[in-house]
């Protein structure tokens, strides 16, 4: 049917190097299409979209997240802690979190002083779920050779957080990873940078638009096709790669992080003052959205 619009605009991305023939397909039926990154552009311009591709960034309010202020966990034992943000996928691993879990029980085995905090879920926020992932992060100990209740500790956050919850429990951290497999934008790392974090992730993602490798550890990379598990038609397919970290590389900058601690967090200030400088506010997100809507419509 004909749209009623003079317009329309599609607002769409995606985390592989390219989108599928039917997203193609459907980012055709547009007039025009948004992206949020740098990334989306290429990978979506190298995937036979023959409509006006535009860039408009996503933002973050600086008010609210601020390094100072109250946290969300009064129960932790440890006295320096990572954290790490994302779903726990059963259909393919793409966030890493099994990855960060080995490297970490691997490193701090022999450290009770460091911790890791893990903020995920696999569908949702019930106690099944729940309990699921406790199986699994005990599994994942048992395979490195730790019996119950030894080695590194690691704190499980599961479910659903407000912003504002979000917000304090970036402040129990003292240093944030995401080795992810593919980003098209990365909010959790936007919002880890807003808070003066440490970040060690991924290289070549859509994170690369507001993090700069001079005070983030981007980790090198290789592109490698989803694999099966990830498989969804349409959306993943055979065709379609990820950026598959450097783990080798992972577990030394996640040692070099903690062994020096002072210099990680002035480089993580200054990925903080360039962000403000560089003005990733929602302010400024809103206004190049309305001009580009404007542009469109003349």
């Amino acid at each position: 049917a004909q749209s009623p619009f003079k317009n329309t605009i599609g607002f769409t991305m995606l985390e592989t190097d390219k989108v599928t023939p039917t997203w193609a397909q459907k980012c055709n039926q547009m007039d025009a299409i948004f992206v949020p990154s740098t990334f989306c552009m290429s990978s979506f311009m190298q995937s036979n979209i023959t409509k006006p591709i535009r860039i408009i960034p996503f933002g973050i309010d600086f008010d609210n997240y601020t390094p100072e202020g109250p946290k969300l966990l009064d129960n932790l034992t440890t006295k320096y802690n990572f954290l790490f943000v994302g779903q726990w996928l059963q259909q393919g691993d793409r966030k890493n979190i099994i990855g960060t879990i080995r490297t970490f029980l691997n490193i701090f085995k022999d450290n009770p002083d460091v911790g890791l905090i893990l903020k995920s879920y696999l569908v949702g926020a019930g106690t099944v779920d729940k309990m699921s992932i406790d199986a699994q992060i005990q599994g994942l100990r048992q395979q490195l050779g730790f019996k119950e209740d030894q080695g590194p500790k690691i704190y499980l956050v599961h479910g659903a957080l407000s912003e504002e919850s979000m917000i304090k429990l970036y402040r129990n951290a003292d240093a944030f990873l995401l080795p992810t497999t593919g980003e098209a934008w990365g909010m959790p790392l936007m919002e880890a940078a807003a808070m003066g974090l440490p970040i060690i992730t991924t290289g070549g993602t859509g994170a690369e638009s507001f993090l700069n490798s001079k005070y983030t550890i981007m980790l090198e990379h290789e592109w490698k096709p989803i694999g099966h598990a990830l498989y969804w038609p349409g959306v993943y397919e055979p065709q379609q790669q990820l950026a598959i970290p450097n783990m080798e590389e992972f577990s030394r900058m996640v040692s070099r992080i903690y062994k020096h601690q002072d210099i990680s967090k002035e480089q993580a200030k200054k990925q903080r003052d360039e962000l403000i400088e560089r003005d990733f506010s929602w302010k400024n997100a809103a206004k190049q959205l309305a001009e580009a809507i404007e542009d469109f419509n003349q």
